[in-house]
């Protein structure tokens, strides 16, 4: 076999996303820790690797019953590949703040093998298609100083900077 024919990526149409259920808990797990491991790696000073399953199988099965949360992943040829976890909320009741029900995207991962070839793509706008369904207007989300691979990817999905947190060692 040719290297380029090794290299090509299977069609995005065997891609699909859906629900997570409980029985995905083991992968979505694998998902989450590479996060922990990224974090941890770029920001050791903030964030632990601690080894121990990200969720409880508790965590996922509150997360899929709750009306304010989505559980979605990414599925290719029957393998998860990806994950996208969601919460709706609406904004405090300030003076200074405009009124809206926003969606804050809490966890985008996409399996090594998977990269590149659109899952995250499919995963944040079912993410957004399942804000707008929950009456959200706008879609926010926390990326880490120092993941530039995740910077680019929300700029190429139009995505811009809102705000800065600042951090200094005392």
């Amino acid at each position: 076999m040719k290297a380029k024919e090794r290299a090509k990526p299977p069609a995005k149409s065997s891609t699909r996303v859906r629900p997570a259920r409980l029985e995905d808990w083991p992968t979505l797990c694998g998902l989450l820790h590479e996060v922990e491991e990224l974090h941890s790696r770029i920001w050791p000073s903030f964030f632990r690797n601690h080894g121990a399953p990200a969720w409880s199988p508790e965590r996922l099965r509150d997360a899929i019953a709750a009306s304010d949360e989505s559980v979605q992943i990414a599925e290719e040829d029957g393998l998860v590949v990806g994950l996208v976890h969601a919460t709706a909320f609406d904004t405090p009741e300030q003076p200074a703040l405009v009124r809206t029900r926003r969606v804050h995207v809490d966890d985008l991962v996409v399996a090594p093998r998977a990269r590149r070839r659109g899952v995250g793509r499919r995963l944040l706008r079912a993410a957004e298609d399942w804000g707008r369904q929950s009456g959200a207007t706008q879609c926010v989300l926390t990326v880490w100083e120092g993941n530039d691979a995740a910077v680019r990817f929300y700029a190429a999905m139009s995505y811009r900077d809102l705000n800065r947190v600042l951090i200094r060692e005392i």
